[in-house]
């Protein structure tokens, strides 16, 4: 199988060389530099782009990782309904 590029069509940041390397957030971050204004999420109305996408999930992390002192592997629980919200923190 082919590896994906491993350099976004506007030469943004370079990411991991297939698709084996890459993270949920690697995945969304390549979207947003790819095409960022192409339409990620649907919900009730609301349109929100890969780089808002993108944007909203890495805001995410940092907050859990800065306040919160949650660190990769930690587990977190959410309850509540399905919402953009949920795949922010999903993805984060």
């Amino acid at each position: 199988a082919k590896a994906c590029s491993s350099r976004a069509r506007n030469d943004g940041p370079r990411l991991p060389s297939g698709p084996a390397h890459m993270t949920i957030a690697d995945w969304i971050s390549h979207h947003a530099d790819w095409d960022g204004g192409k339409i990620a999420i649907r919900f009730e109305g609301e349109e929100i782009s890969y780089a808002a996408f993108d944007a909203r999930v890495r805001r995410l992390a940092a907050m859990l990782k800065g306040e919160l002192g949650i660190a990769p592997g930690d587990r977190v629980a959410q309850l509540g309904a399905n919402s953009p919200e949920l795949l922010d923190l999903l993805f984060a």
